[in-house]
């Protein structure tokens, strides 16, 4: 009953969303249930609970973010692949997505381990679909993106390198 209004919200490598109501997932068998039907190229990068007119924020590789009201994908079923979420450029692809609320700020994260915390309100609501606004500019110093969520600004961040070392920080320690 706590979930009739909730949706999970998917969002894929390639940029494709989907989005389904909690209340398709109640009865989950043993050997699971398909949530998702994925190309063969692609994979799932984030999936979110959400309300019915949640903002959404995705980021790419390449340094560039689009949000839109995930009730501009309509709901759909368990075994459809989803709609298109954000256009891609050449050679980019989906690194991070995140419900996106107006009192928070954007964090993103670059390979080479510079991080970078933005007001979610210099992020334009836009339709799904779009291609973005760069968020972050891509450098040989910073490297392309790792990484994208929200944060309030009190978290603890823990981030693994590709070596497995942990490292954890508190926030307010991101620009």
């Amino acid at each position: 009953a706590d979930n009739d209004d909730k949706y999970l919200f998917f969002v894929t490598k390639q940029g494709t969303v989907k989005r389904t109501p909690v209340s398709e997932f109640q009865n989950i068998r043993s050997n699971g249930l398909k949530a998702i039907n994925l190309h063969d190229d692609d994979e799932l990068i984030h999936v979110a609970i959400i309300d019915d007119h949640q903002n959404m924020i995705i980021g790419t590789h390449n340094g560039y973010a689009l949000s839109f009201d995930s009730s501009l994908v309509r709901s759909m079923g368990r075994a459809a692949a989803g709609v298109r979420g954000i256009r891609l450029r050449d050679q980019d692809f989906v690194i991070g997505a995140a419900p996106l609320n107006e009192d928070s700020n954007v964090l993103v994260i670059s390979e080479l381990g510079y991080g970078k915390q933005t007001p979610a309100s210099e992020y334009p609501i836009k339709g799904r679909g779009g291609m973005g606004v760069k968020t972050v500019n891509v450098t040989a110093k910073n490297g392309p993106l790792a990484g994208l969520t929200t944060v309030q600004g009190d978290e603890d961040i823990m981030l693994v390198t590709d070596k497995g070392v942990i490292i954890r920080f508190g926030i307010e320690s991101v620009s």
